[in-house]
């Protein structure tokens, strides 16, 4: 799945599951708040995600669905976080997070099945986007 703001796209399984230590604890730091009085962390990222899931009759797209809520709003600031910074961007945690909701998205990444033999018939190629509002 990718993270789109503007024309970027930042690839999210990079920047959320190979952060650095020093921007986790940038992190962490950044979002202490009363929803998260210990930071966001990588757990806090996942276990949102996975509460998101659950709602499978829920047809918003992701994003939509993140936004519904304070934490929600800060989950995906943390997530535009670490994927700019493993992007090799290097500014603050605000600076990085100062984006438009209209300018950010979410994309599903493309699946692409090879040919097999010549006759058999390929499968569809499944392109698609959650969201991007």
């Amino acid at each position: 799945m990718k993270l789109l703001i503007g024309d970027a796209k930042y690839d999210l399984f990079e920047g959320i599951q190979k952060a650095t230590l020093s921007d986790l604890i940038l992190l962490k730091r950044a979002t202490k708040s009363t929803d998260f009085p210990n930071g966001i962390t990588v757990n806090t990222i996942q276990a949102f995600f996975t509460s998101l899931k659950a709602d499978e009759d829920d047809e918003r797209g992701l994003l939509e669905m993140l936004v519904d809520s304070d934490e929600g709003l800060e989950i995906v600031r943390a997530i535009i976080f670490l994927c700019r910074r493993r992007a090799g961007e290097t500014q603050s945690f605000d600076e990085l997070t100062d984006v438009a909701l209209s300018e950010t998205g979410f994309e599903d990444d493309e699946v692409e099945v090879e040919s097999g033999p010549k006759d058999e018939a390929v499968a569809p190629v499944k392109k698609t986007k959650t969201s991007k509002t």
